[in-house]
């Protein structure tokens, strides 16, 4: 192709250097390249090209132009047919068919892929492709979003959100998780959005509906109940106020409590009882009265149970040479305040004038926090039966503290049925307390002090409580009375909203429409990762039926819908962050209480952080689909969901 190229050009260089001597010989100096007219010297002037085209010029076709200089342009003319496809590299030709002249897409700069030529003999590099490699180099490739602090001028904003830290995973892609949504209404003490509480308003939640026993629930700044200050007294765990539960003491012993040894226990309320503690005092059991003892066997040191203020009874000297007061007696001296008929008793006294042998945290069943070895004034006060009272205390300046017991001589609590000592000096105590017998029942209320003594005020009211048609204290309901609740305030699409006989929403007679994400059969492990359980809903509580995961779970959830064919089974992980996880099954979309579930997890909380997980089996002769209530003891967050085939 050179040599016909070369031929044909030989009348034009002739011809050219022609006019170049012509105009040399002629002395014109009026050649305008631009002009549109071909002048002397000029192989071509805008669109005017003479005579000259592409096949003039030894090309197989294409379109000739002129350059800005006036010279001729064959970048756009294509090769004569039969040399660019006859698989050799001729003229300018990248490349031809399958031969590409020993080039690779690694030599274009790619990571990877098939190097191809085109019909016009030129590299094709739309099947090379750069690889993960270049993750990390902090330039953005390929299918990468981000890459380090490279975010491609990417917000929080721009992804949705209101605010926060955009970054970037080592995958290249957007991580979200520091990004947040605001909730501008969160202080108005107002419930909105997916706020579940807002200041004081608990939007009739406590404690207890979260699945606590006691305690009190509060508000985070970020409308988030916190539940710090609410325990369960009896699940083996020792949270919230409680000093111990069952056999766990939280690693404490006599020792750790200033102790000389001894054996400690815990109480029925979860808090210690060191009763059985002891001080040992180098010369206790000489018989003799040695630093602080009090006594020394069966040397009481000429004290009496009528010396130290009792009325009688037998004084006896314990293992650590302190009095054993358990055998003295007193004489009731309560103060008689009559049957309590609804209206309020309200007294102010001086416990100064009285006694000071009732100790509730000496040797008793510890209703107290603290020992109250001050001086007390005693109340005696008939109630009928099913009535529940709240007793207030409010000191002048002493630490109080106020407990109830059954019998008038109990001065040591062994019969204490409710105590409050949970203020400083100064500060006021309250109690509730119900006569929960078919019989009316004399109380001995006793307003005591830590020690010390001095004036206060005592009032007696009728306590809220479960069954007098008011929804009062942590009441949801009762009876008629919803607190202008219905279905569609829980969440629901429909239906007639109960009240259960404790006082808590009946929604086994609510609707609710699925929306649960199909995942279809699963045939292969599924990764589902940052979900948030905050976009999900919160009607579904395992705790409300049969309980499958041993604990509420009155947070947000997520929903999925599997089928399993006969005979195959998975395995389920959910592993949330800052999130007290909860996972269950039930085989009906519309099992909010689960009353259906089959399969429940809920082995750690938040601070465990650990996943929950379980198995499922299809064990029936067909295919069948199942439910995965992805789920929280409280709150919503972020959570990824495994499903991995067994």
């Amino acid at each position: 192709m050179r040599d016909t190229l070369q031929s044909r050009l030989v009348p034009v260089f002739l011809l050219v250097s022609t006019f170049v001597a012509f105009g040399c010989g002629g002395g014109d100096d009026d050649v305008v390249c631009g002009n549109g007219v071909l002048e002397t010297g000029e192989m071509c002037d805008g669109a005017e090209l003479g005579s000259a085209t592409c096949l003039t010029e030894g090309f197989g076709g294409g379109e000739l132009t002129c350059t800005s200089t006036c010279t001729i342009d064959t970048s756009a003319c294509t090769p004569l047919a039969g040399e660019c496809g006859n698989g050799q590299i001729d003229g300018d030709e990248e490349c031809d068919g399958a031969n590409l002249n020993g080039q690779t897409c690694a030599s274009h700069g790619f990571d990877g892929g098939d190097l191809s030529c085109t019909a016009a003999c030129q590299f094709d590099t739309r099947g090379c492709s750069k690889g993960q490699v270049a993750c990390g180099n902090g330039e953005i490739d390929g299918d990468e979003e981000c890459d380090g602090a490279n975010l491609n001028g990417h917000t929080c904003a721009d992804l949705g959100f209101d605010g926060g830290d955009l970054s970037c995973t080592a995958a290249c892609q957007f991580d979200t998780r520091g990004c947040s949504k605001w909730q501008v209404a969160c202080g108005n003490g107002q419930i909105d959005g997916d706020e579940e509480c807002d200041g004081e308003n608990m939007n009739g939640r406590t404690c207890e509906t979260q699945g606590f026993e006691r305690g009190d629930l509060g508000c985070t700044q970020d409308c988030l109940f916190d539940t710090s200050a609410c325990s369960s007294c009896g699940n083996g765990r020792v949270d919230g106020h409680d000093q111990c539960d069952g056999s766990n003491y939280g690693g404490h012993s006599c020792r750790s409590l200033g102790f000389d040894g001894g054996s400690l226990s815990c109480t029925l309320d979860c808090q210690f009882n060191t009763s059985d503690c002891v001080m040992f005092q180098e010369d206790c059991g000489n018989g003799e009265i040695d630093s602080d003892e009090q006594c020394d066997g069966s040397n009481l040191n000429g004290q009496t149970c009528e010396k130290l203020g009792f009325d009688g009874g037998e004084l006896v000297c314990g293992a650590d040479c302190s009095f054993d007061m358990a055998g003295c007696t007193v004489i009731c001296r309560a103060i008689d305040l009559g049957t309590f008929n609804g209206t309020m008793i309200q007294r102010t006294d001086d416990s100064c004038t009285s006694t000071a042998h009732y100790d509730a945290r000496g040797t008793g069943s510890g209703c107290l926090n603290y020992h109250s070895i001050g001086n007390e004034i005693v109340y005696s006060l008939t109630v009928p039966a099913g009535e529940a009272l709240k007793v207030d205390m409010v000191p002048t300046d002493i630490d109080a503290s106020l407990w109830v017991t059954t019998d008038c001589g109990d001065i040591f609590g062994r019969q204490c049925v409710a105590g409050a000592d949970a203020g400083v000096g100064g500060e006021s105590e309250t109690l509730v307390f119900t006569n929960d017998t078919s019989d009316t029942v004399t109380y001995y209320i006793i307003a005591d002090a830590y020690k010390d003594c001095d004036e206060f005020t005592l009032t007696i009211t009728e306590a809220p409580y479960c069954g007098n048609g008011i929804v009062d204290g942590s009441d949801e309901c009762d009876g008629d009375d919803f607190n202008s609740h219905s279905c569609a305030s829980q969440g629901f699409d429909g239906g007639e909203l109960g009240c259960t006989e404790d006082c808590r929403f009946d929604t086994t007679g609510c609707t609710y429409d699925c929306r649960a994400v199909d995942l279809g059969t699963v045939t292969e492990d599924i990764e589902i990762t940052y979900e948030d359980s905050c976009q999900g809903t919160s009607i579904y509580d395992a705790q409300r039926g049969s309980n499958c995961t041993g604990y509420s779970t009155g947070g947000k959830e997520m929903v999925y819908r599997i089928t399993l064919l006969a005979g195959n089974s998975v395995q389920i992980v959910m592993n949330g962050e800052d999130l007290d996880t909860s996972l269950w099954v039930t085989t009906v979309c519309t099992d909010v209480t689960g009353e259906l579930c089959i399969a429940g997890a809920d082995r750690f909380t938040k601070s465990d952080n650990q996943p929950e997980e379980l198995s499922l089996t299809n064990d029936g002769a067909d295919a069948m689909s199942y439910y995965i209530v992805a789920d929280a003891n409280y709150g919503c967050g972020v959570f990824d969901l495994s499903i991995r085939v067994q």
